[in-house]
Parts: structure tokens; sequence; C-alpha cells
């Protein structure tokens, strides 16, 4: 009977001997997993894990730089003009990369479509000579939200609209440290979207970029009133900016061309029914988070004004 005993005693120590080992087991391989993908999401300049920007008091007019042809090359040139402009802005840093997620699937060596890109709808192939249209923003940084015309559905003759009847090139940039606000200018939108079957679109590639990933247009601060396409819009709900380069296919041309997405519908409008009427700017008040905010009414982390010159 004793001898019976000590097996059962020693048979329980054995089972909890093995127990605790299970244990230490399965608690140790999710942690050294965790750490192995912590370690390689650092290899990787990431928008969500970049600190707050410490932006300069000062007030002052940011240069406009121009579009450039980028057809052909390469990321790294394409990330050297993007630093560089950066560098340039009130949103310089040091040690600043351009962002995986915007900029990561830019292809070296492609084609770029060229910033009038709206010539040719009936075979629906883009230009892809000359500047480029990702240009307008890659080059002017500060320029966090920037209006465009990203499709072109309709039209009953080759060239039947250019860059010119758009007015989506920015005319002006001033920055306003005081009030953390950014204003950029262009001209009157006298392009009807709603005739030729098209729109117009926020595009915040440079937000995203930088860190600032929610928007809302706030229409009660603003004198200029977009019509937006589809009911659930940045007028009224804060909506994550999702804005990237990548290669596509919308430009027609063979294995694609590095071009912006996706489409926002929440982004989408027509112009102001009475932009035409103003004799004074006209303003599309934005206001932009790092972190999502509660609500639209909470403070934005930065303000942007754009504005429409009268004709």
């Amino acid at each position: 009977m004793r001898s019976n005993k000590i097996i059962l005693v020693i048979l329980i120590a054995t089972g909890m001997l093995a127990a605790g080992l299970l244990v230490v087991l399965f608690q140790s391989a999710p942690n050294k997993k965790m750490a192995s993908s912590t370690a390689n999401q650092e290899t990787l300049p990431s928008i969500f894990s970049r600190g707050n920007i410490e932006l300069p008091s000062e007030t002052y007019e940011v240069a406009v730089r121009p579009l450039v042809a980028l057809s052909g090359a390469s990321k790294k040139e394409v990330f050297a003009l993007r630093k560089e402009a950066v560098a340039n802005s009130p949103f310089a840093q040091d040690g600043y990369e351009p962002s995986q997620e915007v900029f990561g699937s830019i292809v070296s060596g492609k084609p770029w479509i060229a910033a009038n890109l709206c010539t040719d709808l009936i075979t629906k192939r883009h230009v892809t000579k000359g500047p480029s249209e990702e240009t307008r923003f890659i080059n002017n940084p500060t320029a966090l939200i920037a209006v465009e015309m990203p499709f072109a559905f309709s039209g009953l003759q080759d060239a039947w609209c250019t860059r010119e009847d758009t007015n989506t090139i920015i005319q002006k940039i001033d920055y306003d440290g005081l009030h953390r606000e950014i204003s950029v200018e262009y001209l009157p939108f006298p392009f009807d979207t709603v005739k030729n079957n098209t729109f117009y679109a926020f595009n915040g590639v440079n937000a995203r970029d930088l860190g600032y990933l929610y928007m809302y247009v706030d229409d009660a601060r603003s004198s200029y009133h977009p019509v937006f396409l589809h009911e659930h819009n940045a007028s009224n709900q804060v909506v994550e900016l999702q804005n990237y380069i990548h290669v596509g296919f919308s430009c027609g041309a063979k294995n694609g061309c590095n071009n912006g997405s996706p489409r926002q519908t929440m982004l989408e409008f027509h112009e102001d029914p009475l932009g035409d009427s103003y004799t004074e700017n006209r303003e599309i008040y934005i206001k932009l988070w790092r972190q999502k905010p509660a609500s639209s009414e909470e403070a934005a982390d930065v303000t942007e004004r754009i504005i429409i010159r009268p004709k």
C-alpha cells in the first residue's frame, strides 16, 4: 500500500511538471512571434508610427514648385524629389522618408500619367509624356489636401478639355504658423463636370504621407460649397484618407503607369452652382487630424483653406 502511494505521488508530481512546461511553452511562443513581427515593422518608415511634427511658428508664403516629368524615372529619383520638397516645406523633419503606405508601390522605369490627363477619351488612353500629374502633389507637400479632376468619362472628340480648363494647378500657398493654417489658392473652376460626366475630388496624398489621416470639410465656415456626389461625404462626416501612388492601368500603357489611387467617393464633388456669381475669393475650410477625432467639432491639428479666386 505504501509503495502504491509513493508511485501515485511521483505520477502527480510528474504530471504537474509536464503541465508547467506546457504553460511555459504556450506563453513563450506568442511572445517570440510578436517580437519578430515588431522588429519587421520597425524596418519600414510608417505614417502610423511617426510622432507629432513640430511646425514652425512663422507666417510666410511657400513657393509653389512646378510640375516635372517622371516617366522612366527610378523610384530613388522620385523619393529624392519628394524629400527635397518636404525639406523646403513647413513639414521639414529630420530623417524624413516617404511613407511606404503612400509611395512604397511606385515602380522604377514606368511611365507616369501626364498633367494633361483629359485629352483623349475615345481610346481611353492618357498622355504619358511631359510633366507628370502626380508631381502636383509630390512637389508641393504643404498642400495637404489638393483639388484634382481624377477621371474623364465622356466627350465627343479628342482634346475635349485641357488642364487649363479644369484649373487644378495650384497658384499660391501660404503658411500661418500662429494658427497652424495653410491656404492654397486656385483659379476659378469653370469646367462643367455635370455636363461632361466627370467630377472634381479632394486628394490627400500629402496629408496621408505626413501623418494627417483624417479630414472634414467644415461647410459652416466655408464660403464656397461643393456639391458632393454622394450622400455620405466629407462635409457630413470625418473621412479617413486612403490616397496612395502605385502602378495602375487607367493610362492604357502596356504594363501600366505610376498613378494615384483609389477612388474615394466621399471626396468627389461638382462645382458650387453659385460659384460664378462671387466677386471675391471663395473658401473651402478643411480640418485635419493625425488621430481620428471623437467628432467633427473637435479642434483640428491643422486646418487648410482652399481658396478659389473670382473670375
